[in-house]
């Protein structure tokens, strides 16, 4: 959508608006735009909400029509005083609309002491300011299973950023190793190798980390802690992180595991 600029002539009709995209949700938005009216008055007028969708998907909201032609002098879009979202978690265009054609005022992410002003004009996916950290739960496998799969949901993109887990192996001669793969929903892409095996018998600690050092002596030691790096690459939706353990034997048991990602929104 084209960008608007202070000056720009406001007409009989036109809506003020914002369409956002989210994973969580704040208490009130409101995008509001100050017209100095041709009769010499000034008038405020907003978009605002209460309730919101937090799939990610994407949502407009609207203004009532304005009535009195005029020329744009200033705007803003904020939040509720107190906001608690995170950069990464509320993703908005603003501006106005006329004739079903929206012109931007601004863009960017909504977070904790941050509005969007006119005239910003950020990227979803900028990396060059943090995204929202998410912990995704892998459950309790039951023996000899290993963790499910973890999906990139629709209009969003992920970093990993850390993993946890304990293994405990059986009593069984096998060297076990863990791979945590990434697939672009059919085909392999990347992924990473923990570096060293879990023997029999032996309980294991996983720490993953992004940037991460290889390193672990558990099997050496009969019982102990192994790190491992996680890949920097970008996780577009629809990608898919798998956990694969080689040599898992029936009697095996992965404890409850945890994953940290960092997440963008991609309208």
């Amino acid at each position: 959508m084209p960008p608007a600029v202070v000056g720009n002539r406001i007409l009989p009709g036109d809506d003020v608006f914002f369409q956002y995209n989210a994973s969580a949700a704040p208490l009130f938005v409101h995008a509001t735009i100050r017209v100095l009216h041709d009769d010499g008055t000034t008038g405020e007028y907003a978009a605002e909400s209460l309730t919101f969708t937090t799939d990610r998907s994407s949502v407009i909201v609207r203004s009532g029509k304005i009535g009195n032609p005029g020329i744009l002098m200033t705007g803003i879009l904020n939040g509720a005083p107190g906001l608690t979202l995170s950069r990464g978690q509320f993703y908005v265009v603003w501006g106005f609309e006329r004739s079903n054609k929206l012109f931007a005022l601004g863009q960017g992410y909504l977070y904790r002491g941050k509005p969007v002003y006119m005239g910003e004009f950020d990227e979803a996916s900028d990396v060059n300011g943090t995204g929202a950290m998410r912990t995704l739960a892998l459950g309790d496998p039951a023996a000899g299973a290993d963790f499910s799969s973890q999906t990139v949901p629709a209009n969003a993109r992920w970093k990993l950023r850390g993993f946890w887990a304990q293994f405990v192996a059986a009593v069984a001669a096998a060297n076990r190793e863990l791979a945590i793969r990434v697939t672009d929903g059919s085909s392999n892409v990347g992924g990473t190798v923990a570096p060293e095996v879990v023997t029999t018998g032996v309980t294991q600690d996983f720490h993953g980390s992004n940037p991460g050092m290889p390193s672990g002596t558990g099997s050496s030691l009969g019982t102990g802690t192994t790190s491992m790096p996680l890949t920097d690459m970008w996780l577009r939706a629809g990608f898919v992180v798998q956990f694969q353990t080689y040599n898992i034997n029936g009697g095996d048991n992965w404890g409850p595991g945890l994953l940290e990602v960092e997440e963008w929104l991609e309208p």
